[in-house]
């Protein structure tokens, strides 16, 4: 698999880097996700996702993220 894009599924879950080059079979890659949580609607059990998408067949990856954000 390829990484071809990543994308944020908000304003405060912003994707900064992420493996560049194909990812063999039993191989790892990586994704770095920035989260902001000043731009988050802040309330308990706060949830995000971050889409992967590559070069395979129904290349939607979706990847979820949660957090509890305290003032």
């Amino acid at each position: 698999m390829k990484i071809e894009f990543v994308q944020g599924g908000c304003s405060c879950t912003e994707p900064t880097s992420w493996s560049r080059k194909a990812i063999a079979p039993g191989q790892k890659g990586y994704v770095k996700i920035k989260f902001d949580s000043s731009k988050a609607d802040i309330k308990k059990g706060y949830e995000s996702a971050v889409e992967l998408y590559g070069n395979v067949e129904g290349d939607l990856l979706l990847y979820y993220i949660s957090a509890d954000i305290v003032k």
